[in-house]
């Protein structure tokens, strides 16, 4: 249990370094730095950049080393597509049990209130966007079905790149809030295909905020740079 605890500090704090851009995209990783740096052996380093990369974080290139993934509008689509499909179905599985009640997707948007300020310090941001995220978790998990849950959770920890990115650019959530409540209205309502639709918009729109924070951050990199 110890090691297996190592591994998964390790893991969450190369994943928060990766989120916030700590790390950087195409950042080569030196295993003898990290290590230093983290105060670990090769070992839990190993397995925690083995996770990283099934999570699409980092990725591992023969005879060159490993390297933290690059971030790119075509990365972001491949996400968004599946999320539209996973999250979709979640609404459509929710009508097929004729389910109206969901407390865990009330709690979870109940508890997200907050007013993003130039003062708030990238931990801010962190869970500004954990909070918004949990409202697309919950509503996966509602589907009961552990393979898929993995599935979409795989996509998430590289999700949260944009996610994080977005807040930090736009500094905006409100939206998005507003959104998860009028979705979890309409199910209340078993109004499931009202659902479907504003998920469906809410999905792209999400989307499109993560290119507008792509290319605002492309735009103030110098030449050259990553």
């Amino acid at each position: 249990m110890e090691i297996k605890g190592l591994r998964d500090a390790v893991t969450e704090n190369l994943r928060v370094k990766i989120i916030t851009g700590s790390l950087k995209p195409g950042q080569r990783l030196n295993e003898a730095e990290l290590c230093e740096m983290l105060n670990v052996s090769r070992s839990p380093l190993r397995e925690a950049l083995l996770i990283l990369e099934r999570e699409d974080l980092v990725v591992s290139i023969p005879r060159k080393g490993t390297y933290v993934s690059r971030m790119s509008e075509e990365n972001v689509r491949m996400i968004y597509q599946v999320k539209d499909m996973v999250e979709m179905y979640a609404i459509e599985y929710l009508e097929k049990r004729g389910i109206t009640e969901v407390p865990e997707l009330k709690s979870v948007v109940d508890q997200c209130t907050f007013h993003i300020s130039p003062e708030d310090t990238w931990q801010d941001l962190l869970m500004y966007r954990k909070m918004l995220a949990s409202f697309h978790s919950k509503l996966v998990e509602t589907l009961e079905n552990p393979a898929i849950i993995a599935f979409y959770r795989r996509t998430s920890s590289n999700l949260a790149r944009y996610q994080y990115l977005q807040l930090s650019e736009r500094g905006s959530g409100k939206g998005m809030i507003k959104d998860h409540n009028q979705i979890i209205e309409h199910i209340e309502k078993g109004a499931y295909q009202a659902a479907r639709e504003l998920l469906k918009a809410h999905i792209s729109k999400s989307f499109q905020y993560k290119i507008e924070a792509l290319k605002a951050r492309e735009s103030k990199q110098p030449s050259g740079s990553i």
